[in-house]
């Protein structure tokens, strides 16, 4: 009984450490940050990369994108793994190519063309008879005159028809185009009836709630960007300055413009850190999910009028 009891107890320590490397593992996941770091520049070429590590650098994961393309790398323990490699293949031995025989050859003295056939049958004929073989007459080309008639008025019946024919399809095709505006202005009714529904608005400002949180949460922390512009124009380059002047009270001292009134030039840099907590999304990913109002509303906006 005692050796039972000592089984039951290894196995329920077993298991109860299990459920709580899962759990612990699980709250890691959630409420780690998963730190980014985006890079780029560009002069004549594009060069850039993307880091993303998670947990003091366990796993981390880096896209590469410059002149050889796109290639990333997975670490894991600072171990790389590769994953999708592609075997070398061996180089196939060249064969060498099959002489072509060729198509056409001229016929040799003893054999027969088709041509000369018929010339040693029309040599005999006239032998044996004195008479030249009588040649086939080829049809008038143009017809009789009856042939003209009944040609013209097939023509013109052909013409006629295909006039018919015109304005039908375009008859069809008129009703077709009106059918479309009325659909549309329908549909447009339907949907602006739902847009401007009290309970709808509540939905879209719920929505939109979400979506600012999850902006909120993976929007970078430290950021700079570095533009040099010019064009060939200088009023063009005042423009630029004017529209980027708008965005100083957003973007204060981390957006940095050389502008350029003499030349044309168009290079910079960019550099952008941050982190993201998976908490927040799913949070807000399962309000959004499981939010009735907004199911009914997918349904009705996916319902024609």
């Amino acid at each position: 009984m005692s050796v039972f009891l000592l089984i039951l107890k290894i196995l329920g320590i077993t298991l109860l450490s299990l459920i709580g490397l899962i759990l612990l593992i699980l709250l890691l996941v959630l409420f780690v940050p998963i730190r980014y770091r985006i890079s780029g520049k560009y002069e004549e070429n594009i060069d850039a990369f993307a880091r993303f590590s998670w947990l003091l650098h366990i796993l981390s994961f880096r896209l590469i994108y410059d002149t050889n393309g796109l290639s990333y790398k997975i670490r894991i323990f600072g171990i790389p793994l590769k994953i999708g490699g592609k075997k070398e293949k061996k180089p196939r031995k060249e064969k060498k190519p099959k002489k072509e025989k060729p198509l056409s050859r001229t016929p040799n003295e003893d054999e027969i063309t088709l041509e000369g056939f018929e010339q040693e049958q029309a040599e005999r004929t006239e032998a044996v008879t004195g008479e030249k073989p009588e040649t086939v007459e080829k049809a008038d080309e143009t017809g009789t005159g009856e042939e003209k008639k009944q040609g013209f008025f097939s023509k013109l019946k052909e013409f006629f028809g295909k006039i018919t024919d015109l304005l039908l399809n375009f008859k069809e095709k008129a009703n077709a185009f009106y059918q479309k505006i009325v659909s549309f202005k329908e549909n447009a009714v339907y949907y602006l009836d739902l847009i401007t529904n009290e309970k709808n608005r509540e939905t879209f400002g719920f929505v939109l709630q979400q979506v600012f949180k999850i902006l909120r949460a993976i929007r970078p922390r430290k950021w700079h960007v570095y533009a040099k512009v010019g064009f060939e124009e200088p009023d063009t380059t005042g423009k630029v300055l004017v529209a980027a002047s708008l965005l100083y009270p957003f973007v204060g001292s981390h957006l940095k413009l050389d502008p350029l009134f003499d030349e044309k030039a168009l290079a910079g840099n960019a550099d952008l850190k941050g982190r993201v907590f998976l908490i927040v999304l799913l949070i807000a990913g399962w309000k959004l999910y499981f939010n009735k109002d907004l199911k009914k509303l997918i349904k009705d906006l996916k319902k024609e009028a």
